[in-house]
């Protein structure tokens, strides 16, 4: 009788495993796919110069092992542009933005557009991700047209 029992349990235990791995690799299949069509909007918004609009796409971030596990390129692929290439963009749209109010407005000793939230959470992002070193250069423009209060 308990080897009966034994047997059941063992056979059970086995249907539960293979259930929970069918049940991963589902949730698997479909964060990738949602990533894949993320990934699409997020490299068209910054072709577009509007990154920005898609910087919510980076919340699959949260689910980059079980990405990892299903789509290792997609994962890298995701990585890169929520790490790097889309808080690039969007720092070199607002310096843009700022060096255009600095052109027009050369002698005004306070912009407006130097006070910009999202310029600072996209350094704050890169600065988190230690991708910084890549916006430098914006970073360094961005100090020229609105220098640092003393």
């Amino acid at each position: 009788m308990r080897i009966t029992h034994a047997l059941v349990l063992v056979a059970l235990f086995g249907c539960s495993k293979k259930a929970e791995e069918a049940g991963e690799q589902a949730a698997g299949a479909y964060v990738a796919k949602s990533v894949k069509e993320d990934i699409a909007k997020l490299k068209e918004a910054i072709a577009k110069g509007d990154p920005s609009s898609a910087k919510f796409s980076c919340a699959h971030l949260a689910n980059i092992d079980t990405l990892e596990k299903a789509d290792k390129a997609a994962a890298g692929e995701l990585r890169t542009l929520c790490t790097k290439d889309l808080y690039l963009a969007m720092i070199k749209v607002e310096v843009e933005k700022v060096e255009a109010a600095r052109k027009a407005k050369p002698d005004e000793e306070v912009l407006s557009e130097c006070y910009n939230a999202m310029y600072d959470y996209a350094k704050d992002e890169m600065e988190k991700a230690k991708t910084i070193d890549l916006a430098k250069d914006l970073v360094a423009r961005f100090e020229a047209a609105c220098p640092p209060k003393k």
